[in-house]
C-alpha cells in the first residue's frame, strides 16, 4: 500500500511538473504575444499619424491647386478681354487707314 501511495505521489508529481512546464510555456507565449501586441500597436499608431499627416498635406495641395486653377481662369479671362480689345483697336486702325487713304485720294483728285 505504501508503494502504491508512493507511485501515486510520483505520478502526481510528474503531472504537476508537466502542468507546470505547460504553464511556463504558455506564460512565455503570452508574454511574447503581449510584446508583439505592443509593437503592433506602436506601428499602428505610427501609421495613423502618417495617414493624418498625409491627409493634411493632401488637403493643402488641393487648396493650392484650386488657387492656381482660379488664377489660371482669371488670367485666361483677362487675356481674352485684352485680345478682344486688341482686335477692336486693330479694326479701328484699319478703318482709320481706309478713311485716310480715301481722304488722300480725294485730296489728290482736287489738287
Amino acid at each position: 500500500m505504501l508503494s502504491q501511495v508512493k507511485l501515486e505521489v510520483s505520478m502526481r508529481n510528474k503531472d504537476i511538473n508537466k502542468k507546470d512546464k505547460e504553464t511556463k510555456d504558455l506564460t512565455s507565449k503570452l508574454t511574447q504575444n503581449e510584446e508583439k501586441n505592443v509593437e503592433l500597436q506602436t506601428y499602428l499608431d505610427k501609421m495613423k499619424k502618417m495617414i493624418a499627416e498625409n491627409q493634411l498635406e493632401n488637403d493643402r495641395l488641393k487648396k493650392e491647386n484650386d488657387q492656381v486653377m482660379n488664377e489660371r481662369d482669371y488670367l485666361g479671362a483677362h487675356l481674352i478681354r485684352r485680345n478682344d480689345e486688341l482686335a477692336l483697336l486693330n479694326e479701328k486702325i484699319r478703318i482709320m487707314e481706309n478713311t485716310l487713304k480715301k481722304g488722300e485720294n480725294q485730296f489728290a483728285e482736287k489738287c
